[in-house]
């Protein structure tokens, strides 16, 4: 059996509805780890040393396999030759991401108006948001989704999930015309030209991110790409590799390994966006076989076949759009009147529902709204 054949027998054998449940529900858990680590963030800063709270903190890495996921879920169309054009892919992009994006920056916006210039006891991070007189100024920044922490802290990575979008279907495109070994050494081009960018002291356009963070939506592509071959492969591995591979993506991927930390770095002359930019590369080959594991073993599948796990899946994007106006209002209110872990029930028994109504209300019509577009545009063409 050829690899394309593979590859549409393990997709139709894993999807509901053309998605494959696996990687929602991986997108949920992530979302829902973002929530917390910004939680802990605020009070602790955004190190633990202890290794058992790592993977209840990972936000930052949850941000790196929403790239990854990003990166598979898009070429999955056109990998199937199910792309839409251009201008009606982009119509979908907008009405998934942007719309909800937009509704949520007004509500942080209007929330945060009530909460300027805090001077509370908190670190540093803290004070990033909400310190700055809301201004048309301020709201036409973020309507440009700029990767900046003024009005809420998660937003940022928005930035590169839009720019990545614009410029997705024309790496696709790249990458069905390069062997493997051609995507992986475009991986390397681009991670290696981040790392070097970071090195100076200087980047206003966030270019070394870019970069990076392109690689990692590629890695994501050719996963989805090869998506059968690799079922079959791990199916022919023994218990003992398998248990193996996995335990070395989740020790890229939390941190276990320790990758270029302290006097290491130190020693390799490493500057401290550097030492970033090398250990989100550590994170995203940690977060590509988590992924290569979870769609390939029926174990994990049927671990995530839930009610929960597919909940939280549904649920993921608007949680994480309006967790941070969630958690810095509270902070304001309660900080120093209750007790941290009060205030962290409040948090969870409050953005929970506002995330539900938020999806039912927002989210989902968009989503509606921009197939209905492009369906009626498509008919038209």
């Amino acid at each position: 059996m050829n690899e394309v054949n593979l590859q549409e027998k393990a997709l139709r054998s894993r999807t509901a509805g053309g998605r494959l449940f696996v990687l929602d529900a991986l997108r949920g858990v992530a979302a829902f780890m973002v929530i917390w680590h910004h939680f802990h963030y605020a009070f602790r800063g955004a190190q633990s040393n202890r290794w058992y709270e790592r993977p209840f903190i990972s936000g930052h890495e949850s941000v790196m396999l929403f790239f990854v996921l990003s990166g598979y879920v898009l070429s999955m169309a056109v990998w199937r030759g199910r792309q839409l054009p251009y201008h009606l892919y982009l119509v979908r992009r907008v009405t998934r991401i942007y719309l909800p994006y937009t509704a949520a920056l007004f509500i942080s916006a209007a929330i945060g108006e009530h909460f300027l210039f805090s001077r509370l006891q908190l670190n540093g991070w803290f004070h990033l948001t909400w310190q700055e007189r809301i201004t048309w100024g301020v709201i036409g920044e973020g309507l440009l989704v700029m990767p900046v922490a003024t009005l809420n802290t998660a937003f940022w990575s928005l930035y590169y999930e839009m720019q990545m979008s614009l410029i997705f279907p024309f790496l696709c495109l790249l990458i069905s015309r390069l062997r493997m070994a051609g995507s992986f050494l475009l991986i390397l081009i681009v991670s290696l030209a981040s790392v070097e960018i970071s090195q100076r002291t200087s980047d206003p356009y966030f270019v070394a991110e870019s970069l990076r963070y392109c690689g990692f939506f590629v890695m994501g592509a050719l996963l989805s790409k090869n998506h059968g071959p690799l079922t079959e492969g791990w199916k022919r591995l023994g218990t003992a590799f398998k248990w193996l591979g996995a335990a070395f993506s989740f020790g890229l991927y939390f941190h276990f390994f320790g990758i270029l930390k302290g006097g290491g770095a130190v020693r390799l002359g490493l500057s401290d966006q550097s030492q970033e930019a090398r250990a989100d590369c550590a994170i995203a080959l940690g977060a590509v076989g988590i992924v290569a594991i979870a769609t390939s073993s029926e174990k994990v599948q049927r671990f995530l076949d839930k009610p929960f796990f597919e909940y939280l899946g549904r649920v993921s994007y608007s949680m994480y759009l309006l967790h941070g106006t969630v958690l810095f209002a509270l902070i304001n209110l309660l900080y120093g009147r209750v007790s941290i872990p009060v205030i962290a029930a409040i948090y969870f028994a409050v953005t929970m529902p506002l995330s539900h109504l938020f999806l039912i209300f927002v989210e989902e019509p968009s989503l509606q709204w921009g197939k209905r577009l492009t369906s009626r545009w498509g008919r038209s063409a």
